[in-house]
């Protein structure tokens, strides 16, 4: 049951509620082929996958949320060797990650443009993201000779972090390979399936004591959060308990045990040998192994990342946000607009910000980065915007991290409701800028001022908006709800939370 030239403009992207195919602008310097070279294959974004077993943890501990979030960010931009040929150099992980040229090259060369063209096997997909390290050595415009003189171009830091350019979406090997795998199933996407909160599934059985001090079982059954188990038992000859959680009661005939996820129970029988009684389990709610329109929800481990630059020459500055209690209090009440407005502008010195520089010269800094791995059934979220007072409000709670990253704030969110106050205890400027906003919008908050822009969207959280991937559903649609599509509305997650699943589909509508 768990189951390519150069365009020198900004990249403007999403994160909560501003989806990637209604970004004002989608134009972005790509990875070109020679930059992949380089870069060689995709650095895998290093997992917890035991992250699950505190998802309760994680839902009900602000603390530990944020604890999980920074370290999500971290292994993001966590330094990598890339071998050139004359040295030995480091770049952000994120910076490796392949883009939407990446899966297109891919996609191509795999043929898939081709509705005839079988899916690819798990072989296939590596060997064809293997190829697309050396794919420029095909082309005749780009000997060896022309790739070392490229190579030795990458001289400083901010060029060979520029090699990477700045694609608006980003993905990890695990998340590219099953985008690019998912390709038939994304192609014959029904948006209007599975459209709300339903009935999941039905499971039938019988329990049947066979032998003295063995209990009959029926399960194991993995309930993620969101959904709720109920197992009725008719009969009353045997004692029936759930093992795992929840918790049973008898009524008119039969034990009714019910729990809510997350959890993995199994429902366990004694009593006389040779006596068998009927058992019916329904699961309802939220169920995130059902992806109608991927090969199945994404593997464990998957990452994507998106990244807002703005250009940081010509006199270019950064707008700024005040996101202290009393801003939030302000930009999020019900009478406001619920958006994000400056307080100032400002030049950050090159040390404060992480800055590229692309193939033509152009410059950019890094103002946000929007991180969703599945490490959780439901995803984890974290989203990193710039600040000239890093180390208040969200960032008060920050580990050493090298810089320039000791320049952002992180929100962070695991579950589309606070369970318990959100405060982390200790830091009272961040405990104050939680409880703000969480009291202002009634559920968990998580936004990011370079990126949710215009009226309701400093309002939102990444998990609310992304359940609605793959369904059609527009900003205003979403933003339109009673509760500003925060709260968890859907039983199946068509693309599972993943927005950027339509790439693949406007690959295969190209000529």
């Amino acid at each position: 049951m768990r189951s390519a030239l150069v365009v020198l403009t900004l990249a403007l992207i999403a994160t909560s509620c501003v989806r990637e195919d209604e970004c004002p602008s989608a134009l972005a310097a790509p990875l070109t082929p020679q930059a992949r070279y380089v870069l060689g294959e995709a650095s895998p974004y290093p997992a917890d996958l035991g992250l699950r077993s505190r998802e309760d943890e994680l839902a009900t501990n602000m603390g530990a949320r944020r604890e999980n979030g920074w370290r999500m960010i971290r292994a993001a931009i966590e330094p990598v060797e890339i071998e050139l040929a004359s040295r030995t150099a480091e770049v952000p992980r994120f910076a490796t990650f392949y883009d939407r040229e990446d899966l297109r090259r891919v996609f191509r060369h795999l043929e898939l443009q081709d509705p005839e063209t079988p899916a690819p096997s798990e072989a296939a997909l590596e060997s064809a993201f293997e190829w697309n390290t050396r794919a420029v050595r095909e082309r005749a415009s780009w000997p060896l000779s022309r790739l070392n003189e490229y190579e030795e171009s990458l001289s400083s830091d901010e060029r060979l972090h520029g090699a990477g350019g700045i694609s608006r979406v980003l993905f990890d090997p695990i998340a590219a390979a099953h985008l690019v795998g998912s390709a038939r199933e994304i192609a014959a996407c029904d948006a209007s399936a599975s459209a709300g909160p339903a009935e999941l599934a039905e499971f039938r059985g019988a329990l049947e004591v066979e032998a003295r001090c063995e209990p009959a079982r029926f399960g194991p059954f993995v309930v993620a959060r969101g959904a709720r188990l109920t197992a009725s038992v008719t009969g009353d000859a045997l004692e029936v308990d759930m093992e795992g959680g929840g918790s049973c009661v008898k009524e008119m005939g039969r034990v009714v045990c019910e729990v809510s996820g997350p959890a993995e129970v199994s429902i366990v029988a004694t009593g006389p040998v040779g006596v068998a009684a009927p058992v019916e389990v329904r699961v309802t709610g939220a169920d995130p192994s059902r992806a109608p329109c991927l090969a199945g929800p994404f593997p464990d481990g998957a990452a994507i990342l998106k990244a807002e630059y703005r250009r940081a020459d010509f006199g270019f500055d950064v707008p700024v946000f005040a996101t202290d209690a009393d801003a939030q209090s302000e930009r999020l009440s019900a009478s406001s607009r619920r958006e994000f407005t400056s307080s100032a502008s400002v030049v950050p010195a090159d040390e404060d910000v992480y800055v590229v520089e692309l193939e033509g010269g152009a410059r950019y800094r890094l103002v946000a980065l929007h991180l969703m791995t599945k490490e959780l059934d439901h995803w984890g979220w974290a989203t990193l915007f710039w600040s000239d007072d890093p180390d208040g409000d969200f960032g008060a709670d920050r580990p050493p991290f090298p810089a320039p990253f000791d320049h952002y704030k992180m929100c962070t969110v695991t579950w589309f409701g606070e369970e318990s106050p959100p405060i982390t205890g200790g830091l009272p400027a961040l405990d104050a800028a939680l409880q703000a906003s969480s009291d202002a919008v009634g559920s968990t908050w998580c936004a990011n001022p370079y990126l949710e822009t215009g009226a309701g969207n400093a309002a939102t959280n990444c998990i609310g908006c992304h359940q609605y991937a793959g369904t059609g559903a527009g900003v205003g649609e979403i933003l339109g709800r009673a509760d500003g599509g925060r709260e968890l509305a859907r039983s199946s997650f068509l693309t599972d939370y993943v927005w950027s699943a339509s790439i693949i589909r406007e690959l295969a509508l190209e000529p």
